[in-house]
Formats: C-alpha cells, structure tokens, sequence
C-alpha cells in the first residue's frame, strides 16, 4: 500500500468543496485499489502512519 499527502489549500476552493475534492481524489485510484482518503493536519497524518507500522 502507498501514501500520498496532499495539500488540501487552495484546492477546496478549485473543487467547490471539500466532499468534491475528496471524490475527485478517489477517483483518480483504480477501484480494485481500493483506496481510502483520510483528511486531517500533516501531524495527525504522520501520526496515523507511524501506529500502522509500530
């Protein structure tokens, strides 16, 4: 599995929302992927990571 951190500023506003951004994010990932995005500070993030491989 892969991580990508994107920077959501600026781009909610491009997308008309945070819910649209977060669909378009999902849908440029193949569906047999099946990939999740979570929405959360860089920290909270990194945290996240970190528990996963502890």
């Amino acid at each position: 599995m892969a991580t990508a951190y994107v920077r959501l500023d600026g781009l909610v506003a491009v997308y008309g929302g945070e819910e649209r951004l977060v669909y378009t994010l999902l849908g440029a990932v193949r569906h047999d992927l099946e990939p999740v995005v979570g929405v959360g500070s860089f920290w909270l993030c990194r945290l996240g990571e970190y528990q996963k491989t502890a």
